[in-house]
């Protein structure tokens, strides 16, 4: 039986290792004047990383041609356009079984060149071999469908173990040991998931004839695993299945003015907006729309939705059930209910955005996305600061400049405005999650709008960012601090009220930049001042004038040292999409 021929893409190979017996070919990776070339070349290494691979694999089969890809010289780093170009390489001009890269790559931006010439390498019957990113991040090639990713675990029963695993990004588990092995021409021993690869691809190259193209991943993991991982499946996180051309609102309030405001922006026309005719806001125009009684819609009437507000409060006010008689009639009337509020019924055109521990990426096993779309972050010192009107008016401005803007709202209308995912937190949300599960799940919303092709994310925080006592469990901030963990957002603006404690806002923006690299790096003033305080919920309010907005301003720019905006001033929010937009570019 001929050798199983193995390209090991690492830092070379040394020629005082007993695998150079094994090599046939050595190739390096060279960049000059911005063009990338491979060369064959003498075998060195100068990290002894490629060569610790290489004798682990030599150590568990000696019946093996080696081919060595140098792709770092001084530092273990795997360039991503390296990794690219020597992957395409190989496929046009080398005839190999496997490919063994201990190494990866977190932050990816080329994620669908280096996945399709991972699909076409497997299509030709190669099989690639791939080590998860020591760190715990998800890493590539490893997490790739076509590519065995092996990471290790510190826990087992056996050091002789190996796990594979169905329905995971990760497909072997071989337990975190020592390997004894050769590191810059000295006897070692090492550990870590680059030299658990190295022994998968060992052990794979033993089997590597026995199978044909028409094999399965598993098939091939089966043939060197003992024990077998069966993750479950998480469901997918959907946008309503039904598509909305008219809709009618009700009832009006806070969660429902934005639909108002912003209308020029919403997927779908509004046919009609109703209220309770108590509520004193019946015969009212509030922004070219008149609004309505409920009692007066018209069922027959064409809209074929009808977006349900939240209802709860003004049902105990006034003892009717609005979120059965909407459902009722819509039942009756064919039409869909779009609702912000998770109302229990079986009505299958009812939608709701809802999140729940089933859509938690199990099979990421805890690893997180490391993304590179640029994300704004909304944060705020208390609720109803304007904090998603915010975020409306910066989409609505980069959209208008030609940015491809992603969005993921906290607010369940956010699918409403076209939003990429929805993570209904805070009010009415009722969320029945842990806050790790949230931090899973919004990395992997943010993963996958950055999969989309995004130029840049904007997101916003639920109600106050930081506690202001600590009296009560209730207080502290948990889901928002979870919120900042799974978003991580590189610019993060702060709004904060008129009346807000000044060192309440010093402790909170120090606390947003405690968390990572994402600073705060500038403040939006909610014009409205409280001017009586009752029990600290409810308080009489007015509006703050230009002349006072302009000290206000300055004093927290003076103190803060950062810039301060107002929110409702058209060419503060101008200017503050400018600044957004130039940060980055730098």
């Amino acid at each position: 039986m001929k050798n199983a021929r193995i390209a090991i893409i690492d830092s070379g190979i040394s020629g005082k290792s007993e695998a150079f017996n094994n090599l046939i070919e050595s190739y390096s990776l060279s960049k000059k004047d911005g063009f990338l070339t491979v060369t064959q070349s003498e075998t060195l290494d100068y990290i002894g990383h490629g060569t610790a691979v290489a004798h682990i694999i030599h150590t568990i089969n000696n019946n093996v041609d080696l081919l060595s890809f140098r792709i770092c010289n001084d530092v273990m780093d795997v360039d991503e356009e390296g990794l690219l170009y020597l992957l395409e390489y190989i496929y046009d001009n080398i005839a190999v079984d496997i490919i063994n890269i201990s190494a990866g790559i977190t932050y990816l931006t080329k994620y669908k060149e280096l996945d399709g010439v991972c699909r076409k390498l497997n299509q030709k019957g190669v099989v690639i071999v791939s080590a998860f990113d020591n760190d715990g991040a998800i890493s590539y090639p490893a997490a790739f469908n076509e590519v065995v990713g092996v990471d290790v675990r510190d826990e087992y029963k056996n050091r002789n173990d190996i796990y594979y695993v169905k329905n995971s990004i990760i497909d072997i588990f071989v337990p975190n040991i020592y390997y004894r092995t050769m590191s810059k021409d000295k006897k070692t021993i090492l550990k870590g998931s680059s030299f658990a690869a190295a022994k998968i691809t060992g052990l794979l190259s033993q089997k590597i004839h026995e199978f044909n193209p028409s094999s399965t991943k598993i098939d091939l993991l089966k043939t060197i695993a003992n024990i077998c991982l069966d993750v479950e499946i998480n469901e997918s996180i959907e946008a309503p299945r039904f598509k909305i051309n008219k809709a009618i609102i009700f009832p009006l309030n806070k969660e429902s003015h934005a639909l108002l405001r912003f209308k020029d922006m919403l997927i779908f026309k509004i046919a009609g907006v109703y209220d309770e005719r108590l509520s004193g806001n019946v015969g009212k125009t509030i922004y070219d729309e008149s609004i309505s009684s409920f009692d007066s819609i018209n069922w027959d009437d064409d809209f074929d939705t009808v977006i349900l507000s939240c209802t709860s409060e003004l049902s105990s006010i006034t003892k009717r059930q609005y979120d059965n008689e909407v459902i009722n009639k819509a039942k009756e009337h064919n039409k869909n209910v779009y609702t912000f509020e998770n109302v229990i019924s079986d009505y299958e055109k009812l939608f709701y955005p809802n999140v729940t521990a089933s859509v938690v990426p199990q099979g990421n096993f805890l690893k997180l996305h490391k993304v590179t779309i640029p994300i704004v972050g909304v944060f705020g010192t208390s609720s109803k600061q304007g904090k998603f009107t915010l975020q409306l008016e910066l989409i609505k401005r980069l959209s208008k400049l030609g940015y491809k803007t992603g969005h993921i709202s906290t607010e369940p209308s956010g699918y409403l405005f076209n939003a990429d995912y929805v993570f209904h937190f805070g009010y009415h949300s009722y969320l029945k999650i842990q806050p790790w599960e949230s931090i899973a799940i919004l990395n992997n919303m943010i993963w996958q709008t950055q999969l989309k092709e995004k130029d840049i994310l904007i997101t916003g925080c639920q109600s106050g960012t930081l506690h202001y006592n600590n009296s009560q469990i209730e207080h502290f901030a948990i889901f928002q601090y979870a919120f900042t963990l799974g978003a991580m957002p590189d610019f993060c603006v702060l709004t904060v009220n008129p009346h807000d404690d000044i060192e309440y806002i010093n402790r909170t923006i120090n606390f947003i930049n405690s968390i990572d690299d994402g600073k705060v790096r500038a403040l939006v003033v909610f014009p409205i001042q409280a001017v009586e305080t009752l029990s600290g919920i409810k308080y009489k309010t007015q509006k703050l004038l230009g002349s006072e907005l302009v000290i206000l301003k300055e004093k927290f720019q003076k103190r803060f040292k950062i810039p301060v905006y107002c929110l409702g001033n058209d060419a503060d929010i101008e200017e503050l999409t400018n600044f957004i937009i130039s940060f980055f570019a730098n």
